[in-house]
């Protein structure tokens, strides 16, 4: 009874929740002046209202922790402006509901991402900092220099937000249950909207994206953990997610004519993608700059007017920005941490030296775990081993996709030679691998970890076909048969993995929600008297009472306050 309970209770957050984004959404697109249209606007609305509502969260924060009060209210909210929405637009939410075929799917895809949810949470970072991070939200207004306490709480990634907001605190707490499996949830039934639809029409190459990035979602299903409170999942949700209204908006540049809307709609998940984990930095950016240059050359605006329209677009993902900035300011004294640029002098910053450290911990751990910091960025020396660990190591998830990835351009290459519609084509659809490359150059750059750059690579293949179709739709040789024989080829990789290791699937839950770790805990005393705890063994604290790090400092001093309670490191000489 308590399997059907648990599995219940998330179906009906996945339902409740969808509701009240899509009011939010339709709401702010009204505030906006956003326009969505077609197929699409349906799933637009409920993302925009998720952004919507991640933003106000982060600002309730400023205040108050987020309770299950002002969860509560959020969501009713929500509720109450769906069914307006609804009224106007009975027609497009029909288009779906008369899916039987779509509405059964969704259905079932919902069933299997909610007994995925119940897993146990086992990602090392959860116990790292997640939960933590998680907790602090639920029972703090944001506390200024809570990187001085731990350094990793002041990663500022407002995806824990979400996962606060659904722990309903303290009425529910198991959010990190379902923050991950909604976005995914999501996601899937997007796509197998796109997938029911192309199949009764004539197949266009900006929709076989999100078809042949199927089996790429249900690997992050089965393979990241989707019930640990990890914002590395929730990058990958939204990296697909951005990447697929970029091709759309490509491909339909010449004749959308609500491009605009479209584009402030990419704007916004770009924005909300950096805040959630930064190393979306350079992949978003890359994607807002060519929609832009694309949008200035199809249209010759004045530099006056370009200047106008850029700044409407830039609204609200400036404001988005601007807050996840101050919050980073507060909780580290930098807005961008673990980076020293835009650093103030505050009572409660993060020494300038310890956040250094930090961000070189993480670049040296990513190229040459367990070797000290200093040895490894002071050299090239860890290319080598880090070629063999990170690349050969992952044959299947890395070095397939990439080699899948340049033998699918030089066939676009081919056929660009030799097709004689090749200029018919929209040639915007030649730009779509730039913000890829650019992504895994800043990867390459920065934490080179395969698992940081997971959803890029796998997502590369995909793109090449995207061109490879569309080259061979102008030339009248695409057929059924090849783009089943393509779909087999780029996921191959994805079948052989599932094929190797099928333990996630065996080990779907079959009961309730399990129970997250604990640990066993010590308490110390700083030099100010300030009690913390720290693990007994190891570096986590997972879901441990408040105050908690394994980084303990005697000089470190806490204001209690009502709203902004402070730490702050007092250093003597």
């Amino acid at each position: 009874m308590s399997l059907l309970r648990d599995l219940t209770t998330i179906l009906i957050f996945f339902s409740v929740l969808t509701f009240s984004y899509l009011g939010w959404g339709w709401a702010v697109s009204r505030l906006f002046s956003i326009k969505f249209s077609g197929s699409e606007k349906l799933f637009s609305l409920i993302w925009l209202g998720w952004t919507v509502t991640l933003l106000l969260l982060q600002v309730l924060n400023l205040f108050v922790p987020i309770t299950a009060s002002w969860s509560i209210l959020l969501i009713v909210i929500g509720l109450i402006l769906a069914p307006i929405f609804f009224r106007s637009n009975i027609q497009d939410t029909a288009v779906f509901l008369k899916s039987y075929i779509w509405v059964a799917l969704t259905g079932i895809t919902a069933v299997a991402i909610a007994l995925l949810s119940m897993q146990a949470s086992t990602a090392y970072d959860s116990g790292l900092y997640h939960f933590n991070s998680i907790r602090w939200l639920n029972e703090r207004p944001i506390v200024l220099g809570l990187g001085n306490l731990h350094s990793r709480l002041a990663f500022n990634q407002s995806f824990f937000a979400f996962a606060a907001f659904l722990n309903l605190y303290p009425i529910f707490n198991h959010g990190q249950n379902i923050a991950n499996g909604f976005l995914l949830f999501l996601l899937s039934a997007e796509c197998l909207s796109i997938l029911l639809r192309q199949a009764k029409t004539d197949i266009q190459a900006s929709n076989t994206f999100m078809i042949f990035v199927i089996p790429v979602i249900i690997y992050l299903g089965l393979y990241t953990n989707i019930s640990s409170p990890a914002p590395d999942t929730a990058t990958y949700i939204l990296q697909i997610l951005i990447f697929t209204y970029f091709i759309h908006a490509i491909a339909d540049s010449p004749t959308y004519n609500n491009d605009d809307s479209r584009m402030i709609f990419v704007f916004i998940l770009s924005a909300t993608a950096i805040t959630v984990k930064l190393s979306s930095l350079a992949f978003v950016i890359t994607i807002s700059l060519l929609l832009l240059v694309s949008k200035l050359k199809h249209r010759h605006p004045t530099p006056k007017q370009a200047i106008i329209n850029i700044s409407k677009m830039l609204v609200l993902p400036t404001i988005i920005m601007m807050i996840w900035g101050l919050r980073g300011i507060l909780t580290s004294g930098c807005p961008v941490y673990p980076s020293t640029f835009g650093c103030i002098r505050a009572s409660w910053s993060v020494p300038p030296e310890l956040v250094k450290n930090v961000a070189n911990v993480i670049y040296s751990w990513a190229r040459l775990p367990r070797e000290a910091p200093e040895k490894v960025l002071s050299s090239w020396n860890w290319l080598e081993p880090w070629f063999h660990t990170e690349i050969l190591g992952n044959k299947l998830l890395f070095v397939y996709p990439l080699i899948a990835a340049g033998l699918c351009l030089i066939l676009c290459v081919f056929a660009s030679m030799r097709g004689s519609h090749l200029k018919t084509m929209n040639k915007y659809l030649f730009l779509l691998p730039i913000p890829i490359l650019m992504g895994l150059v800043f990867w390459f750059f920065t934490a080179p970890s395969v698992r940081f750059a997971q959803a890029l690579v796998l997502m590369f293949p995909i793109v090449s076909v995207v061109i490879l179709t569309s080259l061979l739709e102008r030339s009248g040789k695409l057929g059924i048969g090849v783009l089943i024989v393509l779909f087999l080829v780029i996921n191959l990789n994805i079948v052989s993995v599932v094929w190797q290791n099928p333990q996630p699937l065996i080990e779907i839950s079959i009961r309730s929600f399990r129970p997250v770790k604990t640990v066993r805990l010590i308490q110390r005393t700083t030099l100010s008297g300030l009690e913390v705890f720290s693990p007994k063994k190891d570096d986590q604290c997972w879901d441990s009472e408040l105050p908690c790090t394994p980084e303990f400092r005697e000089e470190l001093e806490f204001d209690d306050n009502i709203i902004f309670p402070e730490f702050r490191l007092v250093l003597r000489e």
